[in-house]
C-alpha cells in the first residue's frame, strides 16, 4: 500500500477528509495520543518510500515521499504537543 492509498484510508477512518483528522473530542484525551501515533506512523512509512524510490535512482518519487514524511512528521508533532497539553490538564497541572 503506498502512503496517498494510507493516508486516504486514514482520513476515511475520520469522517472523510483532512480537516476532520482536526477535531478533537472533550472526552476522550487519548484520541490525541491516538492519532499522533497514526501521523508518527504515516511518516515512517513515507521514509521508507523515499528510501526504497532514492535506492532505485527514483528521485522525482523519493523526494515526494520525503515531502509527505515531513508533512506527516509535522501533524504528528502537533497532535503530540496537543495530546501532552491535554493529558496534563486532565492530571490538573498547569503548563
Amino acid at each position: 500500500m503506498d502512503v496517498q492509498s494510507w493516508r486516504s484510508d486514514l482520513e476515511k477512518s475520520y469522517g472523510g477528509n483532512d480537516t476532520s483528522l482536526k477535531k478533537e473530542s472533550k472526552d476522550m484525551p487519548k484520541d490525541s495520543h491516538q492519532r499522533a501515533a497514526e501521523f508518527h506512523e504515516l511518516a515512517a512509512h513515507a521514509h521508507r518510500s523515499a528510501a526504497v524510490h532514492h535506492g532505485k535512482e527514483d528521485h522525482q518519487t523519493g523526494h515526494e515521499h520525503s515531502r509527505q514524511a515531513l508533512e506527516h512528521s509535522a501533524r504528528a508533532y502537533e497532535f503530540s504537543q496537543e495530546a501532552h497539553k491535554k493529558s496534563k490538564a486532565a492530571a490538573g497541572k498547569k503548563e
